[in-house]
């Protein structure tokens, strides 16, 4: 791992951000957070081999702010399983991990309402 800087993640890093990495760092967070983070780690196959690092949140903090506790453990228990295996996105895409359903409100105003 040595020559090459990491990439930490975040959940407030934006989606289109088109970066790379030989190692990735991110702590545990929703399956589906962690399969997009994921995707930044040996993007285009440049590396022979990367990385991706994980870890739970530091203890002290509430281990799963601000995300679903369920979520948080199902995604920490695949992590484990597949831990020390070569992996794709395709792979993790479709690596069955149940999640909590995201659900977003959205406001329908009457037509002609905004101008």
């Amino acid at each position: 791992m040595c020559g090459h800087p990491p990439s930490v993640h975040a959940p407030v890093e934006p989606a289109g951000v088109d970066i790379t990495s030989r190692t990735l760092f991110t702590e545990v967070a929703p399956w589906s957070s962690i399969v997009q983070r994921a995707g930044r780690c040996n993007r285009g196959g440049e590396y022979g081999v990367a990385f991706l690092l994980w870890s739970r949140p530091p203890k002290g903090r509430d281990p799963a702010a601000p995300y679903d506790a369920d979520d948080m453990e199902a995604a920490a228990a695949a992590l484990d399983e597949l831990a020390g295996q070569s992996v794709t996105s395709t792979r993790l895409q479709r690596y069955p991990v149940k999640q909590t359903p995201e659900l977003h409100a959205v406001a329908r105003l009457p037509l002609g309402a905004v101008r």
